[in-house]
């Protein structure tokens, strides 16, 4: 009868016995985890979030700088300690690397048709103002990081489309007194034929390089003043003060505490099932036996009742 109890298959039944013989921890240890999650999460500060997006600019559809790159910076030690002194922080750089999220990230502006690349700057704090203010220093440094090597790159550009247009003048002056020139010669007889053809032939020339120039200076001063590609360094959602916070999720914390309170009581229930601590009692008193196995497979013994009438009477 033995080796059919132990053979017996372990069925859901089995496992509501052993977890209901233990119902103290089954009840206790889900309390007490939850509860104190529950002090734990109610006694931590509401953290905020506030996010903002920059652009990295751009001259002739050439960045300034790498996106990446300039992530990368953003999360350095030594650009938050720069970021800390400004706004007088009591924190590190070390604990403010820690709030601060930098991610390279694809916009669709309303503007454009294809998505453009962008850094989203996000930041955590005990406060929303500061939350805030720490976002909005980080984008204005890398503003002004950028701001003079846009201005000598756009200068340089500039100042190249300047000498453009005045080399296209002067073509253009000296193509007009060379047709002047060769009306007067031509009126007069003094040129022959030969050197018509030769000075209608430079004349030509001179009337293609201006043709040339002139598309040139087109398409460069459209790229150079045009937003699509030439821009700075701009910051494109300005970060605003969170109105509510964001974490920490007090509800979600107890949740997740009584579910793993839970488990460990069912662990330390069938524990104690495996190994029980008074075997010996158990036996010399005729109970149950309450290992794991046995206490699962065993037939559930029936009290039997003592001797006499069948009324709890004891017969003489």
């Amino acid at each position: 009868m033995t080796e059919n109890a132990h053979s017996r298959e372990f069925t859901f039944s089995d496992i509501v016995y052993i977890l209901g013989r233990h119902i103290k921890i089954m009840v206790l240890v889900p309390v007490v985890g939850t509860a104190v999650a529950g002090a734990i999460a109610f006694s931590l500060k509401p953290e905020y979030e506030a996010r903002g997006y920059i652009e990295v600019g751009r001259v002739l559809e050439k960045p300034l700088e790498e996106p990446v790159a300039v992530a990368d910076r953003m999360r350095s030690r030594a650009f938050l300690e720069g970021v800390k002194r400004e706004l007088k922080c009591k924190e590190t750089s070390l604990e403010l690397s820690k709030r601060v999220k930098v991610d390279v990230v694809y916009r669709q502006p309303a503007s454009q048709e294809e998505p453009t690349r962008a850094i989203a700057v996000t930041a955590t704090a005990t406060n929303a103002v500061l939350a805030r203010d720490l976002v909005a220093a980080i984008l204005t440094k890398v503003v002004k990081q950028h701001q003079k090597p846009y201005l000598e790159s756009f200068g340089v550009n500039d100042e190249m489309l300047r000498e453009m247009e005045k080399d296209m003048a002067q073509s253009r002056a000296e193509i007009d007194r060379g047709y002047a020139d060769l009306g007067r010669l031509t009126t007069s007889g003094q040129a022959s034929s030969l050197d018509v053809m030769y000075i209608s032939s430079y004349l030509r020339e001179k009337e293609d390089h201006v043709l040339r120039l002139q598309e040139l200076t087109l398409e460069m001063r459209e790229m150079l003043y045009a937003e699509v590609f030439t821009k700075p360094t701009t910051i494109t959602v300005e970060p605003m003060v969170p109105d509510a916070p964001s974490g920490p999720h007090r509800i979600r914390i107890i949740i997740v505490a009584f579910a793993v309170s839970f488990i460990v009581a069912a662990v330390l229930a069938f524990f104690r099932a495996r190994f029980p601590g008074r075997d010996a009692a158990a036996t010399a008193t005729g109970e149950q036996p309450s290992t794991f196995t046995d206490a699962a497979t065993a037939p559930r013994r029936r009290r039997r009742p003592r001797s006499g009438d069948g009324r709890g009477r004891t017969t003489a």
